[in-house]
């Protein structure tokens, strides 16, 4: 009984199939046409649609303990000068850095230095020429500087470079980790013009450098100015004190030694010149590891691999846009006349 009932519910499946399918051959025609516009304008769609090219450079963050100065730190340490010790955490430590370098300054700044095949231009202007200039720029007849100052750049400015960072962020710029474990990142850019794709990744990689250097590295720049000032200071002191001890010297010179009186002068001269040799020595001692912790600062990003032209590139094959394009406005075709035969026999039109 079962198995007749199965056999009838097959029959009806198949029939209803074979209704459909006469149905839909009664219209093969506008199936047909609707399958090779498809085809056409796939082709045509792959034909005028420009390459993406896709620039990757991979760098590697440098986190110095500071084995190597431990013993000049402490040094350092013991004449009362802080120079700098190095933690594990800050904005430059670890996975921050993906977060700072997708950061909107950072990316405008990148944005804002000069094009190598064009020094008079920014890099913001090839973007804009690239696709996006039709939309907002030449409407506004906006014009970007060199590394112009983006707090300074007004409104209008502001909301151009707002979406070129949105447009940039959701899917033309990505910075990640390739290995969990290890500390080699990449920055990969895609863009329609490979020479802003690769120039654009590189001025990322050195917009980071220098913000790096420029913050991270202030409290040992200004150590090491201060101790050069005194360096400078201490040394005219004991340039001071050999000319006066000289002086003093041609003063008492053929005198008689037991007036101890006369000598005097040239006594205290004397000794201010020992005390101001002995500050100076320790002075450039200080200064050679102020200077040797400046080093250690710098730099923070070790560039691994540069992107070269030609860039890989990802297309749409004519090949694949006559498929999808046939099989996509087929599909359309068929969904619209099964459709418009259950709206027609449910009494919806």
């Amino acid at each position: 009984m079962e198995h007749r009932q199965n056999k009838k519910d097959l029959d009806f499946y198949l029939s209803v199939l074979k209704e459909w399918f006469f149905y839909l051959w009664s219209f093969k025609k506008i199936i047909i046409i609707m399958g090779i516009c498809g085809s056409i304008i796939g082709f045509t769609y792959s034909y005028i649609n420009k390459p993406i090219y896709i620039s990757k450079l991979s760098f590697a963050l440098e986190e110095d303990s500071g084995g190597a100065l431990t013993g000049a730190l402490a040094l350092a340490g013991s004449f009362g000068l802080d120079i700098g010790k190095e933690g594990g955490s800050g904005a430059f430590s670890g996975t921050n850095i993906l977060d700072l370098i997708t950061s909107r300054s950072v990316i405008e700044k990148s944005l804002l230095k000069p094009d190598p095949t064009n020094p008079s231009m920014p890099l913001i202007e090839r973007f804009l020429e690239i696709g996006g200039k039709k939309f907002f720029k030449k409407q506004n007849n906006v014009s970007f500087l060199i590394n112009e100052d983006i707090n300074l750049m007004g409104r209008e400015k502001d909301s151009i470079t707002n979406l070129i960072y949105q447009s940039l962020i959701l899917g033309d710029l990505s910075v990640g980790q390739e290995n969990p474990k290890s500390s080699i990142m990449t920055i990969t850019v895609k863009s329609k013009d490979q020479i802003f794709a690769r120039e654009f990744a590189i001025s990322l990689s050195n917009t980071v450098s220098e913000l790096y250097i420029e913050t991270k590295s202030s409290k040992e720049r200004k150590n090491l100015s201060i101790i050069e000032k005194q360096v400078d200071s201490v040394r005219n002191e004991l340039n001071n004190a050999i000319l006066s001890t000289a002086i003093e010297n041609d003063k008492n010179f053929a005198l008689n030694p037991a007036l101890n009186i006369n000598r005097i002068d040239f006594l205290k001269n004397q000794v201010d010149l020992q005390a101001n040799t002995a500050i100076l020595t320790e002075l450039v001692k200080n200064l050679e590891i102020a200077r040797a912790s400046l080093r250690r600062k710098t730099p923070l990003i070790q560039v691994l691999d540069y992107p070269k032209i030609p860039l890989p590139k990802i297309y749409f094959r004519k090949l694949k846009g006559i498929i999808y394009g046939g099989v996509f406005f087929v599909f359309i075709a068929i969904s619209s006349l099964m459709l418009f035969r259950y709206l027609k026999n449910n009494d919806y039109l």
